[in-house]
């Protein structure tokens, strides 16, 4: 689930971006139609990112600080990729390696 959400995470960040662009086309060249497409696929996107933050929250181990700022970043172009992939994640593979190990380690009698 946690490669789904990175997926997410990246398209709600390159979604942003070919949002700004196309609004930049639309503003350089009158082109009212530019973002009709990109905005909804973008706005899609977007819910799908939040709903992973809340759903996966528990998962992750993600205390409410945490959840808001990853929820805050998707508002930055790139930032819920950046907050979440280069911060967020890999604390998270890490404790979750270590919840797996002490749940494979024998019962001590």
């Amino acid at each position: 689930m946690i490669a789904r959400f990175r997926l997410i995470a990246l398209a709600e960040a390159v979604g942003w971006l070919a949002l700004i662009a196309t609004t930049a086309v639309k503003r350089a060249f009158e082109a009212e139609e530019a973002t009709a497409v990109i905005g909804p696929i973008h706005g899609v996107i977007f819910l799908l990112y939040l709903a992973a933050v809340v759903f996966l929250r528990d998962e992750l181990g993600w205390s409410l600080t945490r959840t808001a700022v990853a929820v805050v970043a998707a508002v930055i172009p790139l930032g819920a990729y950046l907050i979440v992939e280069r911060r967020y994640l890999p604390e998270a593979g890490a404790a979750a390696e270590a919840r797996a190990a002490a749940a494979a380690r024998p019962a001590e009698l």
